[in-house]
């Protein structure tokens, strides 16, 4: 009997551990300003699923914004936004969150929403990937929901982007983006 119990958990521990899936959306709002009036876009992500690992670290998955359903309701200003982009050559743009266990990232965004701090987070336009602080606008985190609002200050220069321009029309290099992430409910063991 012995013998048993100890092959019954040499056997239960050899099993691999299997990472918790975690799928999610999300929207991004853009607003800009040009020398001629301001103006706002939207767009979106594309489908995605977070690993969870079985220690609770959240893994290191870029979350992808087509530049395609990147939308001013401009037909001409889009077009020229998407070659500023390269979209051809660059068709996503990538966010990251960094890998971290998922109950210091709820601290994180908990303690950022609730002191109006930051938190850190990458983002990859063309070839260029920078670390960005981004500020907590709405938390919901419940064991029935996750989301998180959140926006940040963008600089097309620093991303080596050169703005649109036409004729005397020309669009100022700062950029405000605002996220909205939802993801589906975090598995019991990982809630609040």
């Amino acid at each position: 009997m012995r013998v048993l119990i100890i092959l019954a958990t040499l056997l239960l521990l050899s099993v691999p551990a299997i990472a918790t899936p975690l799928s999610g959306k999300c929207e991004i709002l853009f607003f800009g300003s040009s020398t001629l009036h301001d103006f706002e876009g939207k767009g979106s992500c594309a489908p995605f699923t977070l690993e969870i690992e079985p220690d609770g670290n959240l893994d290191d998955t870029g979350i992808a914004v087509p530049v395609a359903s990147m939308d001013t309701d401009n037909d001409s200003r889009d077009e020229n936004m998407r070659e500023m982009f390269e979209a051809d050559k660059y068709p996503r743009i990538i966010g990251h969150l960094q890998s971290t266990a998922v109950k210091d990232l709820r601290t994180q965004l908990h303690h950022a929403f609730d002191n109006g701090g930051t938190f850190p987070l990458s983002l990859r336009i063309r070839d260029t990937e920078q670390q960005l602080n981004a500020r907590v606008l709405q938390l919901v985190d419940t064991p029935k929901a996750f989301s998180v609002d959140f926006e940040f200050p963008l600089s097309l220069d620093s991303y080596h982007l050169d703005p649109p321009s036409i004729l005397f029309i020309s669009v100022d290099d700062e950029i405000r983006v605002q996220v909205k992430l939802h993801l589906a409910p975090l598995p019991t063991r990982w809630q609040p």
